[in-house]
């Protein structure tokens, strides 16, 4: 696979000494794995291989063939030059924060892949951005754990059970680093802070996600997989399940209310930041019940987010539903505006660039005067 004329020799953190080829326009890594000082551990590796090969998902990376020379084995699989590290980065310096909708996809793909992994009872161990690939229209690729040369990457994300070695499931295991790894993308700060030599300060995971500015929704989502014990988080296959019971009673869930005069369009053409039913002028195939023997007011009537039972009449719903959407927008983006340099300068830290990195420059200093109170105590 690949001429030696167009290989790119390189260095990788994740990898190690590579070649970098192009295939079929298609950008791929060969990795040599030498086993003359190890021979024993050879067949272990074939069957790596052969596994490898058998997974076949949409989010992650493709092994395409391995060859076997004596003690040497070649391995060939699918590249992306840019990875969730480098995008953080490059949002970093710009204070571009993630929206809410793209996290929330990000999260659905994460939990997609590991899904499917946990159903081939393969368990990944190394979640954390720099082993997530991106390609050009922003798909996620989870890298195949066990390529990854652990020698020269940094602070993985474990979760506390793996620190404390203690046995327990490994795919409650990898919850936890997963919900690590989407803080990190929530703050666009390394999560390298809440480790400390043999412990994660718990605490700080708690007040940097307090911290975030995104809404109840995500912020719920990543609390499940953040719980300490591992037996009250949810593993990926009934986080799947799960999502797909609720579209199915969202799909076959009868419309809510509807005024006397006016047709409304079906659940799935809601405003995606108001949930706002919005009206249809034109003729609608769908059947909808009346409001019998009520005379109604000539305001609209909205559906509103928090109750399904609770109205709010307004004369202009159209106007309503545009300053719900700017409100919406609002929330879903990480208060960027700086604090008072009085009150910056306090910290013993350095300047914080946001309003969020304050408050988490703030959580890591009160924890660790907490720390070291408890210490001192001892």
């Amino acid at each position: 696979m690949g001429n030696n004329s167009n290989k790119q020799i390189t260095n990788d953190l994740r990898y190690g000494n590579i070649n970098k080829f192009i295939f079929e326009n298609q950008l791929i890594i060969q990795k040599d794995i030498d086993f003359k000082d190890c021979p024993d551990q050879l067949a272990g590796c074939i069957h790596k291989c052969q596994l490898s090969q058998s997974i076949i998902h949409k989010n992650i990376i493709k092994l395409h063939k391995y060859e076997l020379d004596k003690l040497n084995v070649s391995i060939y699989f699918e590249h992306y030059d840019y990875d969730l590290q480098q995008d953080i980065i490059k949002r970093k310096l710009n204070n571009n924060y993630y929206q809410e909708h793209e996290l929330l996809q990000m999260l659905d793909q994460f939990v997609s892949a590991l899904a499917y992994l946990q159903q081939q009872q393969i368990f990944h161990n190394d979640i954390r951005p720099q082993n997530i690939l991106l390609t050009p229209n922003d798909t996620i690729k989870l890298n195949q754990q066990w390529v990854i040369d652990n020698t020269q990457n940094q602070q993985r994300y474990y979760a506390p059970e793996q620190i404390y070695n203690v046995q327990s499931n490994p795919f409650k295991s990898t919850s936890y680093s997963l919900g690590i790894t989407m803080l990190h993308l929530m703050t666009l700060t390394s999560m390298e802070i809440v480790y400390l030599k043999n412990q994660v300060n718990l605490t700080l995971v708690n007040e940097i996600l307090r911290c975030t500015n995104y809404s109840n929704k995500l912020i719920n989502k990543i609390q499940h997989l953040l719980f300490q014990s591992p037996n009250q988080r949810t593993d990926f296959i009934f986080y799947v399940n799960k999502q797909a019971n609720l579209q199915q009673k969202i799909l076959f869930s009868p419309p809510k209310t509807i005024t006397q005069t006016q047709r409304y369009i079906n659940k799935q053409s809601q405003s995606p930041l108001t949930k706002t039913i919005q009206p249809r002028l034109s003729y609608s195939p769908f059947t909808f019940r009346t409001i019998a023997q009520t005379k109604t007011h000539p305001h609209q009537i909205i559906i509103v987010q928090s109750s399904a039972r609770q109205l709010i009449t307004t004369p202009s719903p159209m106007k309503f539903i545009k300053q719900q959407e700017q409100q919406s927008k609002l929330m879903f983006t990480p208060n960027q505006s700086l604090q008072t340099k009085e009150t910056i300068s306090n910290l013993d830290d350095s300047t914080a660039n946001t309003d969020l990195d304050y408050k988490i420059q703030k959580a890591l200093k009160q924890t660790n005067e907490t720390l070291k109170k408890n210490y001192m105590l001892q």
